[in-house]
């Protein structure tokens, strides 16, 4: 039976409990939301504001039958404070996402939904958006529901001149990034707040079709990495 998704970082030895920041270059086209706190409270934190009407827990290598609804993931590694909510995205075919594809998973999870787990959960969390293709960096940090800090890049395809902006409460008016510093400078939030960017890799350009069974789990990962694993249905 074929795997959710796959995970592959053979090229660097660290043990994935003490994996950190960015390692290697990003190669999709993704984002994700880190919440620094258990699986448990995080999808909980979701059904406040999202009202999921499925709520699979700690099924990590377990089978399971992807729904015709948005969907995903929320899973903690060992070793890690913060936990991982990720969409799986589903074929064009499935009807929730015929008339507009990107917009539909953009509302299925977004930055507002980091910034409302932030609030109901009194933590810290992060919206994390990258492309490969399109060659933009963003990420949103923030902290009791209230936005700490934010960097935007995008590098137009024609070659014209990049666009980028920075705003933080860490650093010091004065502080100032060029263009080519936005990876380093996102790699370096990401090391300081404690949090590993893993990036997933789906089957296809498409992904899943809804009534798929596959099983749980990403290749290259093992369930003793895995402090929890849960899958939600909106």
């Amino acid at each position: 039976m074929e795997d959710l998704g796959s995970w592959d970082e053979s090229f660097d030895p660290t043990p994935i409990a003490e994996k950190r920041g960015i390692i290697g270059s990003l190669c999709s086209n993704d984002w994700q939301i880190f919440v620094k706190a258990d699986v448990q409270s995080v999808a909980r934190g979701l059904r406040a504001i999202r009202n999921h009407s499925l709520w699979s827990q700690d099924i990590y290598g377990q089978t399971i039958t992807l729904g015709s609804h948005p969907c995903c993931y929320v899973l903690q590694l060992k070793g890690h404070p913060w936990s991982i909510v990720q969409y799986i995205p589903l074929d064009r075919q499935v009807p929730w996402v015929e008339q507009s594809f990107r917009h539909s998973i953009r509302m299925a999870l977004n930055r507002e939904d980091a910034l409302a787990l932030s609030r109901v959960l009194e933590t810290e969390a992060v919206f994390f958006e990258y492309s490969d293709t399109g060659v933009y960096l963003r990420y949103c940090y923030y902290n009791l529901g209230a936005i700490i800090e934010s960097l935007d890049y995008i590098e137009p395809r024609d070659g014209t001149r990049c666009y980028y902006e920075f705003e933080s409460q860490i650093y010091s008016p004065d502080f100032k990034i060029e263009p080519h510093d936005a990876s380093l400078v996102a790699n370096r939030f990401f090391l300081y707040k404690d949090i590993y960017v893993l990036e997933v890799r789906w089957p296809s350009l498409d992904g899943h079709r809804a009534g798929d069974q596959v099983r749980f789990s990403f290749t290259g990962i093992s369930k003793e990495d895995v402090q929890r694993a849960d899958y939600l249905e909106f």
